[in-house]
C-alpha cells in the first residue's frame, strides 16, 4: 500500500488497480472464451470469424464514440459507468441467445461498449498520474498479474462446470468495477486547453506524421494478433489441446507481460517507437513459432513470446501518445490507437483468420499472417529511418546556420 502510494502519488491507486483487474478479468471470463463456447455449440468456423469481426469492428467504432464523449463532457468516470451498466444485460442476452446471427449481433454490441473502456481507464489513470509511466506501469501490471492467475484456473473451471461460468464471473467483475468507479473522481483537463475547440486541436495534431506511422503499425499488429488472440481455441484444437489450454495460454502470455509493464516507467535506452518495432518482431516470431508447433506445450511457449511483445507494446504506445497528444483530445487520441489495434486491425485479422482457416487450414493461416506482419515491420522501419534522416539533416542545417 505504501509503495503504491509512493508510486502513484494519489489516494486512488488501489481503485485504479481494481478497475484494471475488473476490465481484463471480465473480458477474459466472457469474450476470451466466446470462440470456444460457440465452437462447442456447433457454430461453423466461418460464422465464428464473422462473430469476431463484428465484435472487433464494433469496438473500432466504439473507440471514437467513447473517446469523443469523454473529451467533450470532460469525464472518463461517467462513460465508464454507463458502459459497465450496459454490459451486464448484453452479456446475458448473448449467452442465452439461440440464433447464431443474434449471437453475432449481440457480441458486436459487446465489443462496441466494452473494448473502448480499455483506453478510457488507461487515459483516466494517466491523467491521474500526470502521464508518468513510473506510476502507470505498476498499476497496469497488477491487472496483467491478476489476469494471469485468473485465466490459469478459469479454463479448468469451465471444463468442469460448463460455460455458464463465463457469465457468472464476468458479471461479478463488472459489478466490482461499477462499485469501484463510484469512489474515483474524474481528473479535469488542463486549463490552457479548455477554450480550444476540438476540431482545431485535431487539425494541428494530425499534421504529426509520427502519429500516422504509428497508427499504420498498430493496424498491422492488430491483424497479426487476431489468430492467436481471437482464435486461440482453434489454434489449440489443431494441435490436440482442449479448452483448459486456452486458459494456460492466456496465463503464460499475461505473466510475461508483467515485468515489461512494471519497468516501463524507468528511463529506457530504447525510445517508444523502437519498442513498438521490437514488439512487432515478437509478434512475427509468435506466428512463425505457432506455424511450426505440433503440440499444445510448444504452442504455450510461443504465447510467452507474445506476452513479451504485448508487454513492450502497450506502455510504449501509451507513452508515445501521452507525450504527443494535447490534453484536450487525450482520450480520443488514445482511443484512435486502440481502434486501429483492437478494432480495425483485429476486425480484418479476425475475419481473414476465419476465411483462411476455412479454405487453407490453421497452419497456412498462421503463415500468411506471419508474412503480413513482416511486411508491416518493413514499412514501419522505412518510415522510421526516413524520419531519423530528416531530423539529422535539419540538425546539420541548424548547426551550419549557427556557425558551429
Amino acid at each position: 500500500m505504501k509503495y503504491l502510494r509512493r508510486v502513484t502519488g494519489t489516494g486512488n491507486e488501489i481503485g485504479f488497480s481494481i478497475l484494471q483487474i475488473s476490465y481484463w478479468c471480465a473480458y477474459g471470463a466472457f469474450s476470451s472464451f466466446m470462440v470456444s463456447c460457440m465452437q462447442d455449440r456447433g457454430m461453423p468456423v466461418f460464422q465464428i470469424g464473422i462473430m469476431m469481426a463484428a465484435n472487433t469492428f464494433s469496438a473500432f467504432l466504439g473507440q471514437f464514440v467513447s473517446g469523443i464523449l469523454c473529451d467533450h463532457f470532460h469525464t472518463n468516470r461517467r462513460v465508464f459507468l454507463a458502459a459497465y451498466f450496459l454490459l451486464i444485460p448484453l452479456e446475458c442476452a448473448a449467452f442465452f441467445a439461440k440464433n447464431s446471427w443474434m449471437v453475432i449481433f449481440l457480441f458486436g454490441l459487446i465489443g462496441f461498449v466494452q473494448q473502448p473502456q480499455n483506453g478510457n481507464i488507461d487515459t483516466w489513470l494517466l491523467k491521474s498520474c500526470e502521464n508518468r509511466l513510473g506510476r502507470y506501469g505498476p498499476i497496469r501490471a497488477s491487472a496483467s498479474a491478476a489476469y494471469a492467475v485468473f485465466m490459469l484456473s478459469f479454463g479448468v473451471l469451465i471444463g468442469r462446470h460448463g460455460y455458464v461460468m463465463m457469465l457468472i464471473f464476468s458479471c461479478a467483475f463488472l459489478i466490482s468495477g461499477i462499485i469501484t468507479a463510484w469512489t474515483i473522481p474524474d481528473i479535469p483537463h488542463a486549463e490552457e486547453n479548455q477554450k480550444i475547440k476540438a476540431p482545431e486541436v485535431w487539425r494541428n495534431f494530425l499534421k504529426n506524421s509520427g502519429y500516422f506511422r504509428m497508427l499504420i503499425m498498430l493496424f498491422g499488429m492488430g491483424m497479426a494478433s487476431a489468430p492467436f488472440v481471437q482464435f486461440a481455441a482453434v489454434v489449440m484444437k489443431d494441435v490436440g489441446g482442449h479448452v483448459e489450454y486456452v486458459g494456460y495460454a492466456n496465463f503464460i502470455s499475461a505473466v510475461f507481460q508483467v515485468p515489461f509493464m512494471i519497468f516501463a516507467g524507468r528511463k529506457m535506452k530504447l525510445e517508444a517507437e523502437k519498442r513498438i518495432l521490437a514488439a512487432a518482431c515478437f509478434y512475427c516470431v509468435t506466428l512463425t513459432g505457432l506455424y511450426f508447433s505440433r503440440s499444445p506445450q510448444l504452442v504455450l511457449l510461443f504465447y510467452a513470446v507474445n506476452g513479451i511483445g504485448y508487454g513492450l507494446l502497450l506502455p510504449a504506445m501509451r507513452e508515445r501518445i501521452a507525450g504527443m497528444a494535447p490534453a484536450r483530445i487525450s482520450t480520443t487520441a488514445q482511443g484512435v490507437c486502440d481502434a486501429m489495434y483492437y478494432g480495425l486491425g483485429s476486425t480484418a485479422g479476425g475475419f481473414l483468420s476465419g476465411v483462411f482457416t476455412e479454405n487453407y487450414g490453421v497452419k497456412k493461416m498462421l503463415l500468411i499472417f506471419g508474412v503480413v506482419q513482416l511486411l508491416f515491420i518493413i514499412v514501419f522501419m522505412t518510415g522510421y529511418g526516413s524520419r531519423r534522416k530528416r531530423n539529422k539533416e535539419n540538425e546539420r542545417s541548424f548547426l551550419r546556420g549557427t556557425g558551429k
